[in-house]
């Protein structure tokens, strides 16, 4: 298993990507869809949030099956939030890629 720290960097370079993806899509995009990524970027870094919150919420006394089964479903977390967001963002921006 990896260091808190290091999962913390992972989630937060996981934050980064998918900011400059909303940023693009903000940029390039016209006013309905900045909005509609506007409410997206919100919603995935709620969940994120919600989820750096349970990165030190574990049972310290559980045995190391059971702590690597929590950070394994945070990492899994991260990516389904990253996954679901991605998707309603290509959904948002598909025939819309370039500003003319």
């Amino acid at each position: 298993m990896a260091s808190i720290r290091q999962l913390k960097k992972d989630i937060e370079a996981v934050r980064t990507e998918f900011d400059m993806q909303c940023g693009m899509a903000y940029f390039y995009g016209e006013d309905p869809i900045s909005n509609a990524v506007e409410v997206i970027h919100s919603e995935a870094n709620s969940q994120w949030d919600e989820i750096m919150a349970r990165l030190k919420d574990y049972d310290r006394t559980a045995s190391k099956k059971e702590i690597a089964a929590h950070f394994k479903d945070i990492q899994q977390g991260v990516l389904r939030v990253l996954e679901e967001h991605l998707k309603k963002l290509q959904a948002l921006t598909a025939g819309n890629n370039s500003k003319e």
